[in-house]
């Protein structure tokens, strides 16, 4: 299998579009704060449903750490159907203590040496969120290299031949399932998640070799971050439902 992908200036436009709309106003903590809550909701949710919790959140003036808290007892009531309320106090509790705010100020303003290091602290002790949703609120912040590896990234590196155990290719495989992928080469089928720390480092470490690859056969400088968002505005349903329109995308985190 090679990648289905063909990168035109409309796809890298659409994916700068959605770096601004999901870019998070790093001036405040309490900003910075407001879009690890969002990350957190992100996990394993359809984005309409997250969409939903995280708009109820803020009506509901519970976007501070602070505010969070004194609303304990209200949580599950937000943010009914999902099963996040004790993740979301805890990470209200865990944000002032953690110094993360400061942590990654002082790192963005001295050429973000601790990218790795930052991520991985976050994923092992920020409550309810995992490798993927920490990587996600770094590139939120602003940094280019630790991946977010999602459906359309571990997708590619499946369509590239890299081992993935994630996912298991069998075009001879007639199995009906919801999780069938055909965009990048028929019969891709998720087996299970990433199951571990190692795991996921291992297949990061394929993904920006995948992207040095492409660089260098066609003359590009995307990072791994920019390719992630350009595989994801190509090929997810956000980009047929936004894609054309991003005005009709709105998150605030400031």
């Amino acid at each position: 299998m090679t990648l289905n992908l063909i990168i035109t200036p409309d796809d890298v436009e659409r994916a700068k579009k959605l770096q601004v709309q999901e870019r998070i106003d790093t001036s405040t903590s309490d900003n910075m704060f407001l879009g690890l809550v969002y990350v957190m909701l992100s996990a394993k949710e359809k984005y309409i449903k997250q969409m939903v919790m995280y708009e109820r959140l803020i009506k509901s003036s519970m976007t501070t750490p602070e505010s969070i808290v004194a609303n304990k007892d209200n949580i599950s009531t937000v943010v009914k159907g999902l099963s996040k309320d004790k993740y979301l106090h805890e990470l209200a509790v865990w944000w002032p203590e953690s110094e993360i705010f400061e942590t990654i100020t002082y790192d963005l303003n001295n050429g973000r040496p601790e990218e790795y290091n930052i991520r991985d602290y976050i994923a092992t002790h920020a409550s309810g969120l995992s490798y993927k949703c920490a990587s996600l609120f770094m590139n939120m912040c602003g940094y280019k290299n630790v991946v977010t590896l999602d459906s359309w990234a571990l997708k590619a590196l499946v369509a590239e031949d890299y081992d993935i155990k994630s996912y298991c290719y069998n075009p001879e495989n007639k199995k009906k399932s919801s999780h069938t992928h055909n965009h990048l080469g028929k019969g891709i089928y998720m087996d299970r998640g990433i199951t571990s720390k190692r795991e996921y480092l291992l297949y990061e470490k394929y993904f920006s070799g995948m992207v040095d690859k492409y660089n260098k056969l066609f003359n590009q400088k995307f990072t791994p971050f920019d390719f992630k968002q350009i595989l994801w505005a190509k090929r997810s349903s956000w980009g047929e439902k936004f894609g054309n329109d991003l005005n009709e995308l709105t998150l605030t985190f400031e």
